[in-house]
């Protein structure tokens, strides 16, 4: 008979097998909830509505993350279950399939995972609710999901104030800011989606009125689309 492969060599398949796993299902997951979370904020604005988008950028992300990653966690050890063969294939031990019994470590993490879903959806529908609705017919604006949306019309808006600069780990961080006349300001730049075509239909609903626009916070070798930060709508 030949020798059996080292333990460490064994623990080292399943880590990558586990890695594997987490990382083809995360992925797509992940990408699902953020389009998702888009669409939820519009679902949220009246019709009609050319541009929406979270105030929060990071919650957004935030929570399509843990989502996806709970629910990715879930699904592997799912198919670990239910599914026999796939565990004897990645090497694991027989009695693998079973330690998802009470007290177990595999067991906290089943339950972690299973509670941090259930969190963050609401903090998904949360974040989309708090948001920014822009239409023909003037500005929506809800600074929390238990506020009543605020109305302005474009000519509250009084200023434009856009940034390129780099975060603490080197990428980019690019803001788009709508100043309005009651000193409200928010950064239409999370509504990633809606943006190729809600912004023309920005520049025609600003056409004509005055509107300050700051491009200083631009910066020279900034990697996004620079023309659209520095060129004022009117």
């Amino acid at each position: 008979m030949g020798a059996s492969a080292p333990s460490g060599l064994r623990k080292g398949g399943q880590r990558l097998v586990d890695f594997l796993l987490l990382l083809v299902t995360f992925v797509p997951l992940f990408v699902f909830f953020l389009f998702l979370g888009n669409h939820l904020s519009m679902w949220f604005c009246p019709a009609k509505t050319f541009m929406a988008g979270p105030l929060s950028g990071f919650g957004q992300f935030a929570s399509s993350g843990l989502l996806a990653w709970s629910l990715s966690y879930l699904i592997q050890r799912g198919l670990f279950l239910l599914a026999p063969g796939l565990v004897r294939a990645a090497g694991y031990p027989a009695a693998y399939k079973h330690t998802s019994k009470p007290g177990s470590w595999p067991a906290f993490w089943l339950k972690l995972a299973a509670i941090v879903a259930v969190l963050s959806v609401p903090w998904m529908l949360a974040n989309a609710a708090t948001e920014f609705c822009l239409s023909a017919g003037g500005i929506g604006y809800r600074p929390a999901p238990w506020d009543d949306a605020r109305h302005y019309r474009w000519d509250d808006v009084v200023a434009i104030q856009t940034s390129c600069v780099r975060g603490a780990r080197g990428r980019w961080s690019v803001s788009y800011d709508v100043g309005l006349r009651d000193g409200t300001y928010f950064d239409i730049a999370t509504a990633a989606n809606e943006w190729k075509n809600g912004y023309p239909r920005l520049a025609h609903a600003l056409a004509g009125r005055h509107v300050a626009f700051d491009s200083s916070r631009v910066a020279p070798d900034c990697g996004a689309s620079v023309e659209v930060l520095r060129t004022p709508l009117l």
